[in-house]
């Protein structure tokens, strides 16, 4: 199922892989390096990937350079994971996200569920082309179901 408004999406897959496979591409770099966006380049900024830590990732797409800073507010260890996401364009912020993403298991896989809200910075639009950046999670690290 996925659902999408102006500033909202929703999206739920199946992974043919346990919750804590499917979580550790979150948690290891050069997995999420793999499927966080194409041609991504990761790179750790702070404490990386735990509760108050941060990551920044660069990501091109369309020939477009985005940086991404997260801050990571709650983990739970494949379970759950809640982070803020500012994305910035040519320098200039763009817009602000809260992303929560849950785990859980499915018969022998996992049910990932991730939802994200966005809000634009005043005199940005927000341009929504193919698939959010988070669908393709763990597609390369788990596979899909």
């Amino acid at each position: 199922m996925q659902q999408q408004n102006d500033l909202s999406l929703g999206m739920e897959r199946y992974f043919g892989a346990t919750p804590a496979q499917v979580f550790a591409a979150w948690v290891d770099p050069r997995a999420k390096a793999a499927w966080f966006a194409k041609d991504a380049r990761v790179g750790i900024g702070g404490t990386g990937f735990r509760e108050g830590g941060q990551e920044t990732l660069i990501c091109l797409e369309n020939g477009r350079a985005f940086l991404l800073e997260l801050t990571y507010n709650r983990i739970i260890e494949a379970e759950y994971i809640a982070y803020r996401c500012d994305t910035y364009v040519a320098g200039r912020l763009v817009s602000i996200s809260t992303v929560t993403v849950t785990f859980g298991a499915c018969g022998a896989g996992t049910h990932m569920c991730v939802y994200e809200d966005v809000v634009p910075v005043i005199g940005q639009k927000v341009v929504r082309e193919g698939e959010p950046r988070t669908l393709s999670v763990a597609r390369a690290a788990a596979g899909s179901c």
